[in-house]
This record gives structure tokens, C-alpha cells and sequence, in this order.
């Protein structure tokens, strides 16, 4: 098992042990001025595996050094170490000591790889100025050192994840995988790296998506039960078949509810998988659609007997249902999204949804129930979508099952938004 220690160093340090006296000096000043130093000559504890050590130290380090001397251009260890730091796509400084015409490349008798050929050099050759030397890769180091410390991170993270069998416990989640994306966008990064951001990615998908559906269908059976509630007050609610039949349609209508809010979210993988990315919007939304109407279809057929087919009333209640929450899709296309969000990266979207779907919902309710003067519904050509015994329930129960429904299915994302504003 890999050591945990060195996790969070700044600079780790490959060298030639007979370059030593230049390495702890360097070191030294490197330490007084507040970096963390991973250096092999007091890190790799005895009677451990040495070249593990060496990996830790190296991908739990933001940048790299390497002090090239005749004898590190030689060392079979030292290129080890500068191969795995290009793997892992740390930044390297070649620091030259000792050079002997080393950075000649025309005369010099040392191969230099060419991969180290390429990079600038910082000269420490001349002690009289280790100073001016010792300045410039300070400069060098402080570079985009936040961002490196964030794509170190995001390494050491996923080796942990691919030690532990891929254990989706060690994968990252909420605000710690937006960072993390975020460090990572046009950055190079390993394969390693990437699929464990990915599988991260994946699994926040999954996860948000079960808690968008039990979160809408809790709020869509609390809005049933509101409604049931509010307008069969001399329905016998203390009988069994009453309350069964009751709490059935509540249980459909929560279904309906919740496979809305998944919608409104995203599809699962394997629909993403089946579907061109073109279709996803679209699909989506008509799935959207589908679900609104058999929501209302579900409600008339168990409250007001009504035959289990589409009709004007219920193709517009549906709409207005499911309206809300493709709106809400919508509303996570990236120019909206970004003009909803703020500076901490919360977003406004949630309490934009909550608004949006409990409008939509509420809206076809309150002409078409039977206290409503609407013309259609007096002269028997279009249904009623809810049977209300007074005017004022329109506002006293279908406002509040609207507000249940908007509330249920943006459960999870306000969470995260509290959770934003309080970080």
C-alpha cells in the first residue's frame, strides 16, 4: 500500500547522491522560505519499498526539480524519476550544477535527453550567484502553483481510488468534484486522471438522479395528500377503501412527479449512450410531456371516474405540469446557466425552477376546475382537470399542491445551494 505521507509537498527533488552537499542547501532555502520539500535523502523510511516512496513523493508534489550534474544525467534512477515525472505531467525545472559543458549540446560529451533539452535551464553553476539563481526558480515554482496544487490533488485523489479496487467511496462528489473539474479544464491531464474524474462524474450523475426522483415523488404524494385533503372534505376518509384509494393515486401521482424531476435533471447513461446528444433535449422534453399528461389522466380516473384516456383538460394540465420542469432543463443550457450564476459558483436555477414549475402547474388549474366561469367547461366541451367544492380552494389547495409538487422536485438541488452559500 502506497505511504500517505508527502501528500501535500510542494517540491520534490531528483539529484545524484554525489551532487548532495549542492541538494541540501538548496533545500534548506527552500524550506526557510516555506516549501515543502520531498527529497529522498530524509523521506524514504528504512526497510520500505524505495521506488513506491518515490512515486508518492512525486505525484504528491506540484512541481518538480531536477538538479542535472554529469553523474544525474547518468543515473538509471534519475531518469526513472524524470520519466514518472512527465507521466504524470508535473511541471519540471532542470536546474544545472556541476555542468562541465553539459549545456553545450554541440561539445558536450553527456547525453541530455531531449525532453529536458527542450525546457529552460536555471544555472546554479556560479556559487558567487546561487542568489540570482535561487530568485528565478522561485519565480519559477510560484508560476500557476495554485493550479498545479490542484491537478496534484486530483492525482494523488485518483491513485488512492485505483488502490483501493475503484471503490466508489473514493470517488469525488458535490462541490469537491466541480473544483476539481474546474482545475482540470484545459489542463493536461493522465489517463488516470481522467477516468477517475470521469467515474466521479458518473456516479454524482447517477446519485442525483435517484435523489431528484424519491425528492419529486415525495412531493408529489404530499400534494396529492394536500389535495385529497382540502376537496373531499365529506368524502369518508376513515374508510379503508377511501384511504387506500387515496393513498394508491397519491403514490402514482408522486411517481409521476419524481420521473419528472429525473427528467428535468438529466436521462440515465445508458439512454445518453442510446441517443445521439442532439436528441437528449428533445427527448427528454417529450418525455417530459408524456409523463405531465398521464399524471392528470392517473388523478380523473381514480378521483373523478373519468375513462383513462387524453382529453383537452388533461393534455393541458399536463402541459402545464411538465411544463415547469422542461423550462427547468432549459434552463441548464450554458448561457442561462452561467447568467444564474454567482461568483461562489451557486446558482440561482433552484429557486428559478421552484418558481417556474409551481406557475406552470398552477396555471391550467385555475381555469379548469368546476368553480371556474370558464365558458368550455359550462358548456360541457371541455372537462374539468380538478373538482373543487368552493372558488376559494382553487387558491387554498391547488396553489399549495403546486407548491409541494415545485418544492419536492428541487429538494436535492436547494440543498446544494444552501450548501454553496454557506462554503
Amino acid at each position: 500500500m502506497t505511504s500517505q505521507r508527502a501528500l501535500t509537498s510542494d517540491v520534490f527533488i531528483s539529484y545524484s547522491r554525489k551532487d548532495g552537499d549542492f541538494v541540501r542547501r538548496l533545500v534548506g532555502a527552500l524550506k526557510a522560505d516555506g516549501y515543502e520539500v520531498w527529497v529522498d535523502f530524509e523521506d524514504i523510511p528504512f526497510a520500505t519499498d524505495w521506488w513506491q516512496e518515490i512515486v508518492v513523493g512525486i505525484e504528491g508534489a506540484a512541481v518538480a526539480i531536477f538538479v542535472l550534474s554529469p553523474d544525474s544525467i547518468q543515473s538509471e534512477v534519475c531518469s526513472l524519476e524524470v520519466a514518472h515525472i512527465l507521466k504524470s505531467n508535473k511541471r519540471l525545472i532542470p536546474t544545472v550544477w556541476r555542468d562541465s559543458g553539459m549545456y553545450n549540446l554541440e561539445t558536450s560529451q553527456f547525453k541530455v535527453p531531449k525532453v529536458i533539452r527542450s525546457l529552460n535551464w536555471i544555472f546554479f553553476n556560479d556559487e558567487a550567484k546561487f542568489d540570482d539563481a535561487y530568485a528565478k526558480l522561485r519565480t519559477t515554482i510560484d508560476t500557476d502553483f495554485a493550479e498545479e496544487r490542484k491537478l496534484t490533488k486530483i492525482l494523488v485523489q485518483a491513485r488512492e481510488w485505483e488502490e483501493k479496487d475503484h471503490h466508489p467511496g473514493s470517488l469525488l462528489r458535490g462541490l469537491e468534484l466541480e473544483e476539481a473539474e474546474q482545475a482540470a479544464q484545459g489542463a493536461e491531464l493522465n489517463e488516470l486522471q481522467r477516468t477517475f474524474l470521469q467515474a466521479s462524474r458518473n456516479r454524482e450523475h447517477a446519485e442525483q438522479l435517484a435523489w431528484r426522483f424519491i425528492w419529486g415523488a415525495v412531493g408529489g404524494i404530499v400534494g396529492m395528500a394536500w389535495l385529497v385533503a382540502g376537496i373531499f372534505r365529506g368524502f369518508r376518509l376513515s374508510d379503508p377503501v377511501s384511504l387506500a384509494l387515496a393513498f394508491t393515486a397519491g403514490q402514482f401521482f408522486g411517481l409521476f412527479v419524481g420521473l419528472l424531476a429525473l427528467l428535468s435533471h438529466g436521462l440515465p447513461r445508458f439512454a445518453e449512450r442510446a441517443l445521439p446528444r442532439q436528441l437528449h433535449i428533445g427527448a427528454r422534453a417529450a418525455l417530459c410531456l408524456l409523463v405531465g399528461a398521464l399524471a392528470w389522466m392517473v388523478y380523473q380516473w381514480f378521483f373523478l371516474g373519468a375513462p383513462f384516456a387524453l382529453n383537452w383538460s388533461k393534455a393541458l394540465g399536463g402541459l402545464g405540469l411538465s411544463g415547469g420542469f422542461i423550462l427547468t432543463m432549459l434552463g441548464k443550457l450554458p448561457r442561462v446557466s452561467q447568467a444564474l450564476r454567482l461568483k461562489s459558483g451557486a446558482s440561482w436555477l433552484p429557486l428559478v425552477s421552484v418558481a417556474l414549475i409551481a406557475l406552470c402547474t398552477f396555471l391550467p388549474i385555475l381555469p379548469l376546475n368546476s368553480t371556474s366561469s370558464l365558458p368550455a367547461i359550462q358548456e360541457g366541451t371541455l372537462d374539468w382537470l380538478i373538482a373543487f367544492d368552493h372558488a376559494e380552494q382553487v387558491w387554498q389547495v391547488g396553489l399549495p399542491l403546486a407548491l409541494f409538487i415545485a418544492l419536492g422536485a428541487n429538494a436535492s438541488p436547494l440543498w446544494e445551494l444552501l450548501r454553496n452559500l454557506q462554503h
